[in-house]
């Protein structure tokens, strides 16, 4: 049924394993009064998963770079690259062809990773959204890995009156290590 409203288009070439996409949730939740209690994670988030190994290549696909973590990532790192702005349907494409891939909170990338055919690894957070996490866990068990870190700053935005983008949460966002 969903064939007839939508055709996934096909993936390009898989990537090598030490290849790593990471999906950036940005735009319309980056701006004040506008989040829907999206809380994304910390640019640390990130960076742990980068920094587990040495990965050849590393690809950030969002569709803009209002999150202030995508920019702290390209500066940060040597071997990271900007996908850039694209329509819908060449995003979908590249991921598809991904093997491991990082993802924050949100409901695209869990349900597109079924139809990744070549995935190892999907890094997503535990941010609270338990809904996605029971689904990851049930569909993409094998394939995914749960990140419980960065409680204090889940705790901070919290305490912050919750995901609302501000001043304060872009610096809970850069600043905060674990």
């Amino acid at each position: 049924k969903i064939k007839k409203i939508y055709t996934l288009p096909k993936p390009w070439e898989k990537y090598n394993e030490n290849v790593l996409h990471i999906h950036i949730r940005s735009g319309d939740i980056m701006i004040k009064n506008n989040g829907y209690n999206m809380v994304q994670p910390p640019l640390a988030y990130y960076c742990n998963i980068i920094e587990e190994r040495e990965w050849e290549k590393i690809i950030i696909v969002s569709e803009d770079i209002l999150n202030p973590c995508i920019n702290a990532l390209l500066k940060k790192y040597k071997n990271i690259e900007y996908f850039g702005k694209n329509i819908l349907d060449i995003d979908i494409m590249e991921l598809l062809s991904s093997t491991n891939i990082v993802s924050g909170r949100g409901t695209f990338i869990p349900c597109l990773a079924f139809f990744m055919e070549d995935l190892i690894t999907y890094h997503y957070p535990n941010d609270g959204d338990d809904r996605i996490h029971y689904f990851v866990e049930k569909h993409l068990d094998k394939n995914s890995v749960r990140r419980h870190d960065f409680k204090l700053y889940y705790k901070t935005i919290e305490n912050l009156g919750g995901w609302n983008y501000s001043d304060a949460i872009k610096n809970a966002m850069l600043t905060i290590k674990n």
